[in-house]
């Protein structure tokens, strides 16, 4: 929190968005050379997606674990969240976490329902 006491630099807070608005959208070119799965609805990821204007066409699955966000369509991607996978599956896909707070419990999740795929934090 900034009191009112303090100035804030613009040019410092122009050059941080402009670093992670590059470094995000790398990191989303890299995972999208694959389909993607995002493990995780969080508003930050669906605020990312939607406020760098990225590409959604690889996006197959949501998933989240939480039941109110499941069987609900994020805002402005036409995909359904699901529930996290039952089961293994063994194809390859890029897993973007879309909770990077939770990746510690996240990782593991994605690394045992698809083991062949690649995890990318953002």
């Amino acid at each position: 929190m900034i009191s009112s006491r303090q100035k804030i630099n613009y040019s410092k807070v122009r050059l941080k968005i402009t670093s992670w608005n590059k470094k995000t959208k790398s990191i989303w070119k890299k995972a999208s050379k694959n389909n993607i799965i995002i493990w995780g609805a969080s508003a930050k990821i669906i605020f990312m997606i939607n406020a760098l204007n990225l590409s959604i066409n690889k996006i197959k699955f949501i998933h989240d674990s939480t039941n109110i966000k499941q069987n609900m369509y994020p805002p402005g991607i036409n995909i359904c969240v699901s529930a996290e996978p039952k089961k293994v599956n063994y194809d390859y896909f890029n897993v973007v976490v879309g909770a990077k707070n939770f990746h510690k419990i996240i990782i593991p999740k994605i690394k045992y329902f698809y083991p062949n795929s690649e995890v990318f934090l953002i």
